[in-house]
C-alpha cells in the first residue's frame, strides 16, 4: 500500500506499530510487533504480585530468617522472569530467544523503574547491570522452551497422521 506520494516506507513503519496498514490487530503483525512481549511482561508482572503477596502472609505467620525470605523473592522473580519469556515466546510462535530475552529485560527494566520511583532514587551500578543481564538470560530460557514446547493437540495430530501413513503403507503393500 501507498501514500498518495507513492511512498510506502512510511505505511509500512506505521503498520508495524499499529498491526497493519488500516490499523488493524492482524495474526501474522501480532506475531512480530511487541505485543507478546508486553503480554509475557503484563502476565508476570501479575503472578509476581500474587506470589509476593502470599509470601508476605507467609512470612507474617511463619517469621522465617532474612536468607530465606531473600530467596523466596528471588526465586520467585526468577519464574516470573522465565513465564514472562514463555508467554512471549509462545504468542509469537518463533525467535523464542529474542521474544524471551527482550521480556526479561523489559521485565528487569519495570521492576528497576517501579523501585525506583518508590525509593526516589535512580542510580546504576554494576549490580543492576548484572540483575538486567540474568534476567534478560532467565527470560530467553523462557522463551527457548516456550517456543519449543508442542502443544498436546499438535502432538496428537503428529501421532495421528503417522498411524495414518503405517495404515497406508501396509495396505499399499498388500
Amino acid at each position: 500500500m501507498t501514500n498518495p506520494n507513492g511512498n510506502s516506507k512510511e505505511i509500512k513503519d506505521i503498520a508495524f506499530f499499529s498491526g497493519s496498514a488500516d490499523g488493524a490487530q492482524t495474526e501474522d503483525n501480532k506475531k512480530t510487533s511487541v505485543f507478546p512481549v508486553i503480554k509475557g511482561v503484563f502476565v508476570s508482572l501479575l503472578i509476581t504480585l500474587a506470589l509476593l503477596f502470599l509470601l508476605s502472609v507467609l512470612a507474617v505467620y511463619f517469621t522465617p530468617s532474612a536468607e530465606i525470605l531473600s530467596g523466596c523473592v528471588i526465586g520467585a522473580a526468577a519464574l516470573c522472569i522465565f513465564i514472562s519469556g514463555y508467554v512471549s515466546a509462545r504468542i509469537m510462535r518463533k525467535n523464542g530467544l529474542i521474544s524471551g530475552l527482550s521480556a526479561g529485560i523489559v521485565y528487569a527494566l519495570v521492576v528497576y523503574l517501579i523501585s525506583a520511583a518508590v525509593y526516589k532514587q535512580f542510580y546504576f551500578s554494576p549490580a543492576i547491570i548484572a540483575n538486567f543481564i540474568l534476567c534478560g538470560g532467565v527470560g530467553a530460557l523462557g522463551g527457548v522452551i516456550g517456543i519449543n514446547k508442542r502443544s498436546s493437540k499438535k502432538n496428537q495430530a503428529r501421532k495421528n497422521a503417522r498411524a495414518a501413513r503405517v495404515r497406508l503403507r501396509k495396505n499399499s503393500s498388500l
